[in-house]
């Protein structure tokens, strides 16, 4: 592919509607929202827009882990143009800066979030600060870029991080913000974004939080209020579709929540850890350990690592999840299609319980792979690949924090979640790399929760983070659609206005 024209590719790999309307929007905003849902292509719609409308040279500021995918998107999209990656030569990557600039050639440049943040610079001496480096950060914020593109966006959410600020340190540029999962715990989370974008309107942080939050706990802010309000100030600039709502020929996805009793040999296990760190944090004495603690934290890793599979600590006693998830793959491969096992992938917060069902899986006859972020950028490609194209690889075992991003995983029809983490945003974000863009097939999401533990607890939490969530994009949505220019907007965007 590489040997063809830009044309060349488009013409095979054509635009959908929704993605060509997305760009002819972006194209009259000063600065792009795009919150489409994950797997809908908004690499493609960016990087589309970027070359339509000139905005080149670019920087691109995606995770680390997703470099290399930037890189490999530029070039299966717009093969003639250059795409460069800062690989900590500082000198280097400040030639091609100027080299492009004298030849008129067309490029991107690729960083990545942590090189904004000095506190995680790999550059530092001796924990020093390296001058050199300093300064091409300095020049960084200087250079006249014509378009900033920042990728999961989401993760600048904590205004007080030092990549935070240097993120809002950028003179120039059109600015491009993507993520599928806008806000997490209240509408403080989206105040640095709207920094990031210079929205005019934008308050200060004091005002905004009076205005869209509420004070919880400790006074600290949450939820979000006035959405019409928030709406006014924002909602212009955003583009936002489901895939329920582009994408009607994507196969569903059905969702399930499988509910276990443990083993008694298990709940012995849990009961006793439970009375044995009862013990270890109170001393004796009456337990109140406050809420977000790293003594409560501790504690409740250790319970859900415990309802997961006790042979995590060591111990012999059975795990009903791990039972669950041999029976859950033998039922779905005893079908097959088009003469071949059907595809499976499970998913843990918990490297180490991944490490002990890998062995189950070999001995039980699967063949598996995994991605766990332990894995270079090389083997992840690879394990990725070997996955969606090897017939004999049916299983995929991923961490939940390494399979949110840069994967595309459609060749599996089942995917198992182990065990919840805080929010629904890093799960979603990971079954969600098998429900996108090329998928024709059904998938069934499950999720396993064992009753009368911490699944509880977690499942709680989770539910009241996923709430205001979408009260913050049903606030875009019900906004914009009370307006002429809205509804217009709306139907553009394929989206349905009642």
């Amino acid at each position: 592919m590489t040997t063809q024209t830009p044309e060349q590719v488009r013409e095979e790999l054509p635009l959908f509607p929704f993605q060509a309307t997305a760009i002819k929007r972006m194209s009259q905003l000063d600065s792009v929202f795009l919150f489409d849902d994950m797997g809908l292509g908004k690499t493609r719609q960016v990087l589309e827009s970027i070359f339509q409308d000139d905005l080149l040279p670019a920087l691109v500021i995606p995770p680390k882990g997703l470099v290399i995918n930037w890189y490999h998107e530029i070039l299966k999209w717009f093969p003639q143009e250059t795409a460069v990656i800062y690989k900590g030569n500082v000198e280097a990557f400040l030639y091609q800066y100027y080299d492009a600039l004298a030849r008129g050639q067309r490029r991107i440049f690729i960083i990545w979030h942590d090189v904004l943040s000095k506190a995680t610079n790999p550059y530092l001496r001796n924990g020093r600060p390296n001058r050199r480096y300093d300064e091409f950060i300095a020049l960084l914020y200087d250079l006249p870029w014509k378009a900033i593109i920042v990728d999961e966006a989401h993760k600048f959410r904590n205004d007080g991080a030092q990549r935070t600020e240097g993120l809002l340190k950028f003179k120039y540029g059109k600015r491009f913000l993507l993520t599928g999962t806008p806000t997490v715990n209240s509408a403080e989370d989206i105040y640095p974004l709207c920094q990031f974008a210079q929205i005019p309107e934008l308050p200060d942080l004091h005002a905004y939080l009076g205005t869209f939050t509420r004070a919880g706990r400790m006074g600290r802010p949450t939820g979000f209020i006035n959405r019409q309000l928030f709406h006014e100030m924002i909602g212009n600039r955003w583009i936002r579709r489901t895939k329920a709502q582009v994408l009607k020929q994507l196969p569903p996805k059905i969702s399930q929540r499988l509910y276990l009793q443990m083993e008694p040999d298990q709940q012995l296990a849990y009961d006793f850890l439970m009375r044995q760190l009862y013990l270890e944090l109170s001393n004796g004495e009456t337990l109140e350990i406050p809420r977000g603690s790293m003594e409560a934290l501790a504690l409740l890793t250790r319970l859900r690592q415990l309802a997961l599979d006790p042979r995590i600590f060591g111990g012999s006693a059975s795990s009903i999840k791990s039972k669950a998830i041999l029976d859950l793959l033998a039922e779905h491969q005893s079908v097959t299609e088009d003469g071949q096992k059907r595809k499976a992938i499970v998913y843990s917060n918990f490297v180490g319980y991944l490490n002990i069902l890998e062995k189950d899986l070999r001995l039980a006859g699967y063949v598996v792979t995994r991605i766990t972020g332990r894995e270079d950028p090389d083997e992840r490609r690879y394990n990725e690949s070997r996955f969606q194209n090897d017939p004999d690889t049916t299983v995929l075992l991923v961490s939940m924090a390494a399979g949110g991003e840069g994967l595309n995983l459609t060749a599996a029809t089942l995917a198992i979640v182990a065990d919840e983490w805080w929010n629904s945003v890093r799960m979603n974000q990971a079954v969600d790399r098998s429900h996108r863009i090329g998928q024709n097939r059904q998938l069934l999401a499950i999720t396993l929760h064992v009753v009368d533990t911490v699944d509880d607890y977690v499942h709680q939490i989770v539910e009241g983070k996923e709430a205001t969530s979408q009260m913050v994009l049903q606030a875009l949505v019900e906004g914009t659609s009370r307006t002429e220019e809205g509804k217009q907007l709306l139907a553009e965007l394929s989206l349905t206005v009642a």
